[in-house]
C-alpha cells in the first residue's frame, strides 16, 4: 500500500504537492481556438478518449492544428459579411429571381424603391410588378441568360401605391457550382428623376427650335480649346445641311459657305473673334448646298464659360437669315424710286396743267375770230376754206390742251370710236393745203386712204 500511495502521489518522478508544468496549451473546446505559451492564437481539432492509466481514468487527447484549413471558412464567411453589408447599404435595388421569374431576394433598396417590405417581396413573381407587355421582355431577356449572356435594358415597375418607376436594370446569370443556370441577379437603379429631367430637357430643347425656327434664328456654339464648332437644328435649316452633316470647324464653315465675295470679310472678323475671344455684328451672305444664296446678320457673340485662367473656353452666338427682309429693303427702294418718279411726273403735270391754262386763254380767241370771219365771208369766197381750217385747227388744239389737263389731274377718259381715214384726212389735208397754197397759187388735194 505504501509503494502504491507514493505511486499515486507521484507522477513522473514529481511530487503530488509540486506545482503542476504548464502543459503548453489550454483545452477550449473542440474544434475551438487555442493559445500557446505566447499567447499566438490557432484553430486546432481534438480528438480525446478516456483511458485507464495505472488504475485511474485519464484523458488521452491529439490536438491538430487547423489553422490552414480554416482559413478558407473564415474568408468566406468575411465574404459573405462584407456581401450583406454591401447589399443592405447600397443606393441601388438588387434583387435575385429563380428560373420562374419569383424572387428570392431583394435589398432594402429594392423595397423602399417600390414601397414594399423585404417579406411582402419574397417570393413575389415579376408579373406584379409590371404590365404584360413588360412581364414578356423580361421572360425573352431570361432566355437569354440562361445561354449565360448579361444584358442591360430600361423598364417600368409597378409600385405598391400604383405610381411607375423608371429603372435601369443590369441583368446577369446566376449559376450553380456545376454551371447550370438558377436564377438570375440584377441591379435595379431608379431612373424616375433622370427621365422627367431628361424630358424637360427635350421639351426646352423643342421649344427652343421652335422659337428659333419661327423667327428664323439659330445658334452656335464654338469650344475655343478644341476649335469645335456645333450649330443648332435651325441654323443647320439656314444653311440648308442636315444636322448630322456640320462643318465641325468655323474655317470648314467660312470654306464650304460663305458668299465668295464677302469670304475674305468674314475670314477677317473670324481671325479677330479667334485673337480677341470678342466679335461684331456681321452681315453676308451664304450659298446653300442647292446654290441659293441667303443673306445672314450673325450677332456679336457671348462668352459662356471661362477656364480657371478666366480665358474664354466656349463662345455662343446667334445668326438670323435676314433674306426676306433684304427683299423687303430692295422692294421698298423700288417703292422709293417709283414715289420720287411720280413726285416728279406730278410736277411736270402741275407745270402742264398751268400752260394748258394759258393755252386755252389763247385759244378762245384764236377760235373765236375764225367763227365770226366764217359769218361774214360767203362760202364760196376763196379764203373761206382757209378760215375754216384754222377754225379747225384750233378745235384740235383745244383737244391738246384737255389732254394736258388730264396728264396733270387724271381723270377718267371716256373712250368712243373715230372715224381713221377722217382724223389723217383733216389733219393731212389741212397740213398739204396750207404748204401748196404757200408754194402753188392753186389747191392740190391729195387723198388719203388707210382703210
Amino acid at each position: 500500500m505504501g509503494n502504491k500511495a507514493k505511486t499515486k502521489k507521484r507522477v513522473n518522478g514529481e511530487s503530488a504537492n509540486a506545482k503542476p508544468r504548464p502543459t503548453g496549451v489550454h483545452l477550449k473546446g473542440s474544434g475551438a481556438k487555442y493559445r500557446a505559451l505566447f499567447d499566438t492564437v490557432w484553430d486546432g481539432e481534438v480528438n480525446a478518449r478516456m483511458i485507464t492509466y495505472e488504475d485511474e481514468l485519464v484523458i488521452l487527447a491529439a490536438i491538430r492544428d487547423i489553422t490552414e484549413r480554416k482559413r478558407p471558412e473564415v474568408a468566406l464567411q468575411e465574404s459573405e459579411e462584407r456581401y450583406r453589408i454591401l447589399t443592405e447599404t447600397a443606393s441601388a435595388g438588387i434583387g435575385i429571381a429563380d428560373e420562374n421569374e419569383n424572387l428570392i431576394f431583394v435589398n432594402p433598396a429594392f423595397a423602399q424603391m417600390l414601397g414594399c417590405s423585404l417579406d411582402g417581396l419574397f417570393g413575389m413573381n415579376l408579373s406584379k410588378l409590371t404590365d404584360h407587355k413588360e412581364f414578356k421582355r423580361y421572360q425573352e431577356q431570361t432566355h437569354t441568360r440562361v445561354k449565360g449572356d448579361s444584358s442591360r435594358y430600361e423598364s417600368r415597375l409597378i409600385c405598391r401605391d400604383g405610381s411607375i418607376k423608371d429603372a435601369d436594370i443590369s441583368a446577369s446569370a446566376l449559376t450553380a457550382a456545376d454551371g447550370s443556370y438558377e436564377g438570375t441577379v440584377a441591379v435595379v437603379t431608379n431612373i424616375t428623376e433622370r427621365r422627367k429631367t431628361e424630358e424637360a430637357l427635350r421639351q426646352n430643347k423643342a421649344m427652343m427650335e421652335q422659337a428659333q425656327s419661327l423667327v428664323h434664328v439659330g445658334s452656335w456654339m464654338w469650344n475655343v480649346k478644341d476649335n469645335s464648332f456645333l450649330m443648332s437644328a435651325e441654323l443647320c435649316r439656314i444653311y440648308g445641311i442636315p444636322e448630322g452633316q456640320q462643318p465641325g470647324s468655323i474655317q470648314a464653315m467660312i470654306d464650304k459657305f460663305i458668299h465668295p465675295d464677302d469670304r475674305e470679310y468674314v475670314q477677317k472678323a473670324s481671325q479677330a473673334m479667334t485673337k480677341n475671344h470678342a466679335g461684331e455684328r456681321l452681315v453676308y451672305r451664304i450659298i446653300r448646298p442647292d446654290e441659293e444664296v441667303r443673306w445672314i446678320s450673325s450677332t456679336q457673340p457671348d462668352v459662356s464659360r471661362v477656364d480657371e485662367e478666366g480665358k474664354p473656353e466656349v463662345m455662343l452666338g446667334a445668326i438670323r437669315d435676314i433674306t426676306e427682309w433684304k427683299k423687303a429693303d430692295e422692294e421698298e427702294e423700288k417703292m422709293e424710286a417709283q414715289l420720287r418718279q411720280w413726285q416728279k411726273m406730278e410736277a411736270v403735270g402741275r407745270l402742264a396743267g398751268g400752260m394748258a391754262h394759258d393755252f386755252n386763254n389763247l385759244l378762245t380767241a384764236i377760235r373765236g375770230y375764225p367763227d365770226l370771219a366764217l359769218v361774214k365771208l360767203p362760202e364760196d369766197h376763196q379764203a373761206y376754206q382757209d378760215v375754216d381750217h384754222v377754225r379747225e385747227a384750233s378745235i384740235r388744239a383745244a383737244s391738246l390742251a384737255d389732254q394736258l389737263l388730264l396728264f396733270s389731274r387724271p381723270h377718267r377718259v371716256a373712250s368712243r370710236p373715230v372715224n381713221l381715214n377722217k382724223a389723217i384726212w383733216d389733219v393731212s389735208g389741212c397740213s398739204s393745203e396750207s404748204s401748196t397754197r404757200s408754194t402753188l397759187s392753186s389747191p392740190v388735194l391729195s387723198r388719203t386712204s388707210v382703210l
